[in-house]
């Protein structure tokens, strides 16, 4: 067998849990009285013809009945240690070739302690070389595999692996190896990020190995999730995911707040900067439900620390700003619906519940067919004004003429009256309708401007 050989054999062994060993050694219960006679007339007929009877303990293990003996497959393993790497391979072929999805964890002990002897450093130096060739190459099976491996190794290497310190470099320079893979649209990125989260061990090394990525579009995405997955241990990373935010990547501060969040207390060196940030992000953009919110006050109180003061300081900053959408207010209200509040914040709240009722109540009509963009804006328009002016309790306002002014001045002072509380009180509808007037910049005002 040729070492590169040797080297996948590793990597498919090692790439396997160890479920099969926890249900048989601690699940006994899981054997009837017959398959524990069985087992017991197996390994008193193994014990006798010693090495000769392999391929019976190869058979015990690989095979594709539906029901397995569990106590027959443990009593193979037990006896198969004992013939070391050589029975390790022979087990391992025998399963390639027969499509077995499950490997034994006796085989895992086996090479992991093969690995961690004599030529440890040479196996790896293999296995990184293969894993760097199978990405290279595009073979996603031998990149699997070699994942796999990774991840076993990574999370394992203090415990069952032993003399942990010698593989460390190896593992070290698999995991940097898979930085090419984080890309959201690759076929293994969710293998190489769960690698990642195998490694949390070792987070600090692998989080500074990431940071790059960040500053890549096509990486972005992926290496978030992937810093996410390491928890605290990505805190060298703190200070480029706060860039990030302050950078204004509407699109991704969410993702990024998540990230922040998993990395938790640990991030507190850049704390007063950060909520600051966080707390900036409900504000910005339409918010639809509260989910996303939801997101960001996780991660402000895993930062800030106090869950509820740091939650309740940014939910009311987004309250009282009328520069927030209303989505987000209203979100915030709900988020604020059972806190003791102070009277002013008591009538924002107020406000925000009787616009979104009036929602409920005027409904927007829907056409049957798409009008054009002139006709669109105006009857959006007409419906803001209508709200507004309901929310201060006033009729409907004449609104003729609406056609004459320019489409984009209509379709923003809709938007920017959907996004505004007109009421409770006559001078905050005018002066809602005033600023939105503004903002929409019409050539020559209308008569709702006047």
């Amino acid at each position: 067998m040729t070492r590169s050989s040797a080297a996948w054999i590793a990597g498919a062994a090692l790439a396997v849990t160890v479920a099969t060993s926890s249900v048989a050694h601690g699940g006994g219960q899981f054997c009837t009285d017959s398959e524990r006679a069985e087992a017991a007339r197996a390994r008193r007929k193994w014990r006798r013809r010693g090495r000769a009877a392999v391929p019976q303990m190869i058979g015990a293990i690989v095979h594709r009945r539906q029901r397995r003996n569990l106590c027959l497959q443990l009593a193979a393993e037990d006896q198969l240690e004992g013939y070391g790497l050589h029975a390790a391979r022979r087990v391992l072929r025998a399963m390639k070739r027969r499509g077995a999805l499950q490997l034994p964890s006796v085989m895992t002990k086996l090479l992991c302690s093969r690995l961690t002897g004599r030529g440890s450093a040479a196996g790896w130096r293999a296995l990184h070389r293969r894993l760097v060739a199978a990405i290279g190459a595009r073979d996603q099976r031998g990149a699997s595999a070699a994942i796999g491996t990774l991840a076993e190794v990574a999370a394992r290497e203090r415990t069952t692996c032993g003399r942990y310190a010698e593989l460390a470099p190896y593992v070290r320079a698999g995991l940097l190896a898979l930085r090419p893979l984080l890309v959201q649209t690759h076929p293994l990125c969710g293998r190489a990020i769960d690698a990642v989260r195998a490694a949390r061990g070792r987070g600090a090394v692998v989080a500074t190995a990431l940071v790059p990525l960040l500053t890549d579009a096509r990486h972005r995405s992926a290496a978030v999730s992937a810093l996410a997955a390491l928890g605290a241990g990505a805190a060298p990373a703190v200070s480029a995911l706060r860039g990030l935010l302050g950078r204004g990547l509407v699109d991704g501060r969410v993702r990024i707040a998540w990230a922040v969040g998993k990395i938790g207390k640990t991030a507190a060196a850049a704390r007063p900067e950060l909520l600051a940030l966080l707390a900036q992000i409900p504000r910005d953009g339409r918010w639809q439900n509260t989910s996303r919110m939801r997101t960001v006050l996780d991660a402000i109180a895993a930062v800030g620390g106090a869950a509820n003061a740091s939650q309740h300081a940014a939910l009311l900053a987004v309250l009282r700003d009328d520069a927030s959408g209303f989505a987000a207010r209203r979100a915030a209200a709900k988020s604020l619906a059972n806190v003791a509040l102070a009277a002013r914040d008591q009538r924002v709240l107020a406000a925000i519940r009787s616009k979104a009722k009036l929602l409920r109540v005027h409904l927007y009509p829907q056409p049957q067919r798409v009008p054009p963009p002139a006709v669109s804006a105006a009857r959006r328009l007409r419906y803001a004004l209508t709200v507004c002016r309901a929310e201060a309790g006033r009729t409907p306002a004449a609104t003729s003429g609406m056609m004459k002014h320019a489409t984009r001045a209509n379709a923003a002072m809709a938007l920017c009256l959907s996004e505004r509380l007109c009421g409770p009180s006559t001078a905050a509808m005018h002066g809602a309708i005033r600023r939105c007037c503004a903002a929409a910049s019409y050539a020559s005002p209308p008569s709702w401007c006047r």
